[in-house]
C-alpha cells in the first residue's frame, strides 16, 4: 500500500483499495484509510 501510495502520489486511500483489491487483497476502504492515516500518508 505504501509503494502503491508513493507511485500513485495523487491518488487517495480509496483508489488505492481498489488497486489491492484488484490485485487480490481483502482491502476494505475502512481498514485501509485507518492505515493510511497511521502512516501518514
Amino acid at each position: 500500500m505504501i509503494e502503491l501510495a508513493r507511485q500513485y502520489g495523487r491518488y487517495g486511500y480509496r483508489r488505492i483499495a481498489a488497486f489491492l483489491r484488484h490485485a487480490g487483497w481483502e482491502a476494505n476502504d475502512k481498514r485501509v484509510e485507518r492505515v493510511w492515516r497511521r502512516e501518514g500518508l
